[in-house]
């Protein structure tokens, strides 16, 4: 009962807390854009996207985003469930699954995004890695 009870606590109370320190922290962030020109076009053209940040950069990935709607591929896992619930403050969408389980509903998923113009985040390199 209490590690339920503990567990609510942390993912209904931590997600905002760390949203803030995000936010304190991001101030000291000096983004750089790789290849931006190919988006910039597509956001021209009201096409979505598909952008990728390295696993060790996902700090960063609220502060390099354009003002659009975009969702982020995260982990189906309990973890993942925290990390959906810290990014919805900065207005993120989240579409969960893995490589491993439910990879075809969520690719569905995005694919639905996709033509409804929302930019789909993801991590082409995992925390198990390889790295970059």
């Amino acid at each position: 009962m209490l590690k339920r009870l503990k567990y609510l606590v942390l993912i209904n109370l931590l997600p905002g807390a760390i949203y803030l320190f995000l936010l304190a922290l991001g101030v000291s962030f000096r983004i750089r854009h790789i290849n931006k020109d190919g988006i910039d076009r597509l956001y021209r053209e009201r096409r979505s996207a598909i952008v990728c940040f390295w696993h060790g950069r996902l700090l960063a990935m609220p502060f390099a985003h354009e003002k659009r709607p975009a969702s982020v591929l995260i982990s189906r896992h309990g973890d993942g469930e925290f990390i959906a619930r810290v990014i919805k403050h900065f207005g993120f969408g989240a579409v969960r699954g893995s490589y491993k389980k439910a990879s075809i509903s969520s690719l569905r998923e995005i694919l639905s995004e996709l033509k409804r113009g929302t930019t789909i985040g993801i991590t082409p390199d995992g925390p198990k890695g390889p790295r970059y």
